[in-house]
């Protein structure tokens, strides 16, 4: 509910400032959305599927501006929100080395290992051809699992930041949380389930992706 509403915020945000090409591109609803994500990131660290597409559109959208000055104001504007919304969602634990400590290791499962049971991404469906967990070290999978992740939304990234779009927003959302499920360390088989929730929004502008792709999700689950 947090993702889908602080998405609402950002795309009406695109949409006053669609046709500026100078002065501050970010507006008090995309500060909004982007409490909202820090929000939602804090509630479920799976948002974190679409926090590159966030960053890169939000950054597209400060570039766009012609004067470097408001550039830098706008970048500023954005990350202060970030930094307090994270600060006031987890200062019960940074006062605290150990709790702090502690949410990091429960926010990223290193131990579980690369997969649990089965779940129809890359590294379960190559397993019995390259058997990962036999033949690599879990630092090694975890280098490997990044990388793989980053190069799934680079072309997504690079899109966002030269045409910042509400609807390469949306598309953007949908190419990211889709490599964290294909390519990400430790992935549960519903979360297939989030590269749907932009697809859906798409659905008068790309009618054919939207109906062929949860066919597609529907053998994930």
């Amino acid at each position: 509910g947090l993702t889908a509403w602080s998405v609402s915020f950002i795309v009406s945000g695109e949409e006053k400032t669609r046709n500026k090409k100078s002065g501050s591109q970010i507006t008090r609803d995309d500060l909004i959305g982007s409490a909202l994500f820090c929000c939602s990131l804090c509630f479920k660290q799976i948002a974190l599927y679409y926090s590159p597409a966030m960053f890169f559109y939000l950054l597209g959208r400060c570039l766009k501006s012609r004067r470097w000055n408001v550039v830098l104001f706008d970048i500023a504007k954005l990350g202060v929100t970030v930094i307090v919304t994270f600060a006031i969602c987890f200062y019960p634990w940074i006062l605290s080395l150990e709790s702090t400590l502690q949410v990091v290791h429960r926010v990223f499962p290193i131990k579980r290992g690369l997969f649990e049971d089965k779940v129809a991404n890359f590294w379960c469906a190559s397993a019995p051809l390259l058997r990962w967990k036999t033949n690599f070290s879990s630092g090694q999978l975890v280098s490997l699992s990044i990388f793989a992740t980053i190069m799934g939304f680079v072309p997504a990234a690079v899109v966002l930041l030269r045409s910042p779009t509400s609807k390469n927003f949306l598309m953007g959302l949908f190419t990211s949380s889709l490599a964290f499920f294909l390519f990400a360390y430790q992935v549960h088989e519903k979360s297939i389930l989030f590269p749907l929730l932009p697809l859906h929004l798409l659905a008068m502008s790309d009618r054919l992706l939207t109906f062929i792709t949860p066919l597609f999700t529907h053998f994930a689950l």
